[in-house]
């Protein structure tokens, strides 16, 4: 199976992204700052020590900090409020296919998100001289990243037939990144079980296929009401 990347798509996701207020309040001040907290209270010679669970600790909490973040914003322009933003009638109005939709947004979300780890790990680089290399790091990040994709799945699902989605989605994003700053904060360390990353993979899989199943759901129903 092909899939194709409706460019034009792709700079009209990345201008809304650029040009949206809110989007780059939750970047700079819910993201990047709270990471500032994070360096400030364990500071620099706890983080540069070579303790590798504390930067297991460090790679989840990165990992959910990014896809809470950046794929709250991309999967809330392009699925939660597909008729705010004009979805809907680009999808109807134009031969952009459904399948094109899922994949653009995909590299939308892939590509912040690979430009804001990209700036965590140099401003690492930049002040220990090194990045966590380790296999604790990155399978916490993994995880990460799957845990908190698959609960954005879910939000967006929940959001199709909830109008209170922004209230709830900002409960869930404030309580997600708080969970995960506390152990960064008590210097509690976090052992990965090596079964957790594959059943979050799993669960993230699952996640979308059920988006998609509602997603199209979704289109049909406002291709019948306009038909």
């Amino acid at each position: 199976m092909k899939i194709e990347i409706d460019r034009s798509l792709l700079k009209f996701q990345l201008r809304t992204l650029l040009t949206d207020k809110t989007s780059l309040f939750t970047l700079v001040f819910g993201h990047w700052c709270l990471t500032g907290i994070v360096f400030g209270k364990k500071g620099i010679a706890a983080l540069s020590a070579a303790d590798g669970l504390l930067w297991t600790n460090y790679g989840l909490f990165v990992g959910t900090s990014v896809a809470v973040v950046m794929g709250a914003i991309c999967v809330g322009f392009t699925l939660v409020k597909p008729r705010t933003y004009g979805i809907v009638e680009l999808l109807l109005a134009s031969p952009l296919s459904l399948r094109k939709l899922v994949a653009t947004s995909f590299v939308t979300c892939f590509a912040f998100s690979a430009v804001n780890l990209a700036a965590h790990f140099l401003i690492i680089r930049l002040k220990f001289g090194a990045v966590p290399y380790g296999t604790g790091f990155y399978l916490a990040l993994a995880a990460a990243l799957s845990f908190t994709a698959f609960g954005l799945l879910g939000s967006a699902l929940m959001s199709l037939c909830r109008k209170d989605f922004e209230q709830t989605h900002v409960i869930l994003t404030a309580a997600g990144i708080l969970l995960i700053a506390a152990p960064m904060f008590t210097k509690l360390r976090l052992e990965i079980a090596p079964w957790l990353p594959p059943a979050l993979a799993a669960a993230f899989l699952l996640g979308c296929a059920a988006l998609w199943f509602y997603l199209h759901k979704l289109i049909t129903r406002e291709k019948a009401a306009l038909a």
